[in-house]
């Protein structure tokens, strides 16, 4: 749902042309069929760009051409992120560079990312900060409460993860292993987590489509 978001939003803005981005060999080899197929149905020319085995994300963006997509879609963890954005500002070459939600939003504010590189953050949960969610109050309180640290996206996605998973575990009457479980969780119904929806279905696996986008400006801003 992130990538078909992300790729969406693209489309509405009149983009064309855009590079896939991707942290190692084993996430283009375990992605790249998917997201390209995403890209052909949204009509999208899309190139793909992966590290080989003794290359870090720096040295993608110091080999990415001239002429490359001006949107990139990165495929990675945080700190890959940063690394790569990093050498993209040193280029100075100024890209789009849009990420998925396993990227933790306070992390490429505090390392920096550069001036010439904005970044375009997809979540799949409210705002932690902002939100008036019943549900995202709660975890304020609790994190205010239990734990030294800010509200983020990741915890957040953590907390909700959690209230869902609790009651399904709380009504097995059987004794908890891996099948007993697995079985549990193949008859779960649709759940209001504090005015956010969790629901599965047997064609479904994905619990939610809520996707949301930040944007990271290069002066370390957060808009929207």
């Amino acid at each position: 749902m992130q990538i078909r978001f992300a790729m969406k939003s693209l489309e509405s803005l009149g983009i064309v042309d855009i590079g896939l981005v991707y942290s190692s060999e084993r996430e283009f080899s375990a992605l790249h069929l998917g997201v390209e197929a995403a890209a052909q149905a949204l009509k999208l020319r899309a190139t793909p760009y992966a590290p080989q085995r003794t290359e870090d994300l720096a040295s993608i963006a110091n080999r990415l051409p001239g002429n490359s997509p001006a949107v990139l879609l990165f495929l990675g963890g945080t700190i890959e992120l940063s690394q790569f954005a990093q050498a993209l500002s040193a280029r100075k070459l100024q890209r789009y560079v849009v990420s998925l939600a396993d990227i933790d939003v306070a992390t490429p504010v505090q390392l920096g990312v550069g001036r010439a590189v904005p970044l375009i953050l997809t979540q799949v949960v409210p705002n932690p900060q902002s939100s008036a969610l019943p549900a995202v109050r709660d975890y304020r309180a609790s994190l205010k409460a239990q734990f030294d640290e800010k509200p983020s996206q990741i915890s957040l996605a953590g907390c909700l993860a959690a209230r869902y998973v609790l009651p399904v575990l709380a009504r097995m009457e059987r004794p908890p292993t891996r099948e007993t479980v697995l079985t549990e969780f193949e008859r779960r119904t649709g759940e209001d987590i504090g005015g956010f929806h969790i629901g599965f279905s047997a064609s479904q696996r994905r619990g939610s489509t809520y996707v949301t986008q930040t944007l990271l400006t290069g002066d370390g801003r957060l808009v929207g």
